[in-house]
């Protein structure tokens, strides 16, 4: 159980770091590749959903997303109850990453 909630801070963490190197050190639109062909880093900002959709009611997916935070949470706590601890790793990392991918910021 813990493995999972550490798993989601870093990713949270590794994130946020991300971002702000990208914003202390691009400017709005600029790109370059880290991979050559593979990854291609771009600044860009997205106040809403998919193509900036419901860019003025931010409230709808901070609800949706605590009530999703505090499911998966449940859920992680949960299986990391239960006896077959080692079944049950992947899926808790599975539902880390997809904690920490839906936390809002």
């Amino acid at each position: 159980m813990i493995i999972a909630f550490i798993a989601a801070a870093a990713v949270i963490a590794a994130d946020q770091f991300s971002k702000y190197i990208v914003k202390t050190n691009m400017t709005l639109g600029e790109s370059f590749n880290l991979i050559p062909h593979i990854l291609n880093i771009r600044y860009i900002e997205n106040q809403g959903a998919s193509f900036g959709m419901l860019k003025d009611h931010r409230w709808v997916f901070m609800v949706f997303s605590s009530v999703a935070l505090v499911i998966m949470c449940a859920m992680i706590v949960y299986l990391g109850r239960k006896s077959t601890a080692e079944k049950n790793l992947f899926m808790n990392i599975s539902i880390a990453f997809m904690l920490a991918a839906g936390r809002g910021i």
